[in-house]
């Protein structure tokens, strides 16, 4: 295994014998652009707090002012606290998880587009997906074949499929799991699940559910698949060093590890046409990252109500 280190970050090769070059990129911010009728992609951002998602309008350079996704209307309607993750659907459509114990929900949130398709229109509906078998949910996502939602519930340490059309609910009978936070499927259908009190990620059969691999990371939580590098995405939430993984999913071995000083329990996950980004829950940062290149970019500041930020995710229409 070959490290390089430097300041803004670094960068593990743990399958290649090729050394790799980091760069310590410097960063400039151009004048901050209106999320207002923003022409997308949009980055969403949920609150640990939060009562309302927010966008962020990033150009290649520079993040615009935070704008709600709903209407403070359809944000009241649904009675929205406690915002983890988040699923876009279809251009226009979003679930959000909504963790709040005593209200634990699936809330789905359509026609966030305009007819110009810019965004946001906070018009549209909303509604309570589901709320059966839900115990603070934390992460989703929709299944390889796009009939249902796999939640993670950390209260009652399981995981539950919702079915996309009827809403029914069903629990997926995994062994060996405890208070999960993200997962992922893989190109092969398998489901990755991070389980931070036990400081590793489970790969399970997507048929049988039994255990494929795990994988020791120091308190894991979101999760997310590059179709492009065959890569499985892992942040982590370790206090005195969190680190972006990259995982090799045919040999579960670490490609890269990746940090940065001002990358601090790592959150939310997501990429829009080959770009991803990646939030630090403890210093309100948004980062770009370069999977090729191996580096880390802060972005801007996402602390718009105050809150920590949770799920991540990209819209457009």
């Amino acid at each position: 295994m070959q490290t390089s280190r430097s300041d803004c970050v670094r960068v593990v090769a743990g399958v290649s014998s090729l050394s790799l070059l980091v760069v310590c990129m410097v960063i400039s911010f151009a004048k901050p652009l209106v999320a207002q009728s923003a022409p997308g992609p949009l980055l969403a951002v949920t609150f640990h707090k939060g009562t309302n998602a927010y966008l962020y309008y990033f150009n290649g350079s520079a993040m615009g002012s935070p704008e709600h996704l709903m209407g403070s209307k359809h944000a009241d309607e649904a009675n929205i606290h406690e915002l983890r993750g988040m699923v876009v659907t279809t251009p226009g459509t979003v679930l959000l998880v909504n963790a709040y114990k005593k209200d634990s929900k699936i809330v789905q949130y359509q026609g966030y587009c305009k007819s110009d398709k810019t965004i946001p229109s906070h018009g549209g509906n909303i509604t309570i997906f589901s709320r059966d078998s839900l115990s603070h949910p934390y992460a989703i996502i929709l299944s390889p074949a796009g009939d249902s939602y796999f939640v993670t519930n950390q209260d009652s340490s399981n995981v539950v499929r919702i079915d996309r059309v009827t809403g029914s609910t069903s629990i997926v009978p995994l062994p060996e799991i405890s208070q999960p936070r993200g997962l992922a499927f893989d190109s092969l259908g398998r489901l990755w699940i991070s389980m931070d009190t036990l400081n590793l990620v489970n790969v399970y059969d997507n048929v049988t559910w039994q255990i494929v691999a795990s994988i020791p990371i120091h308190q894991p939580i979101f999760i997310s698949f590059d179709p492009q590098r065959q890569w499985m995405l892992i942040t982590n939430s370790h206090s005195t060093e969190t680190l972006l993984y990259a995982i090799n999913p045919s040999s579960f071995e670490i490609v890269k590890v990746f940090s940065n000083p001002n990358f601090q329990h790592g959150t939310g996950i997501a990429s829009y046409q080959g770009q991803w980004f990646v939030l630090s829950q403890n210093t309100n940062m948004l980062f770009s990252i370069d999977l090729d290149q191996g580096t880390m970019t802060e972005l801007g500041n996402v602390d718009a109500n105050g809150g920590s930020p949770e799920g991540l995710a990209v819209l457009w229409c």
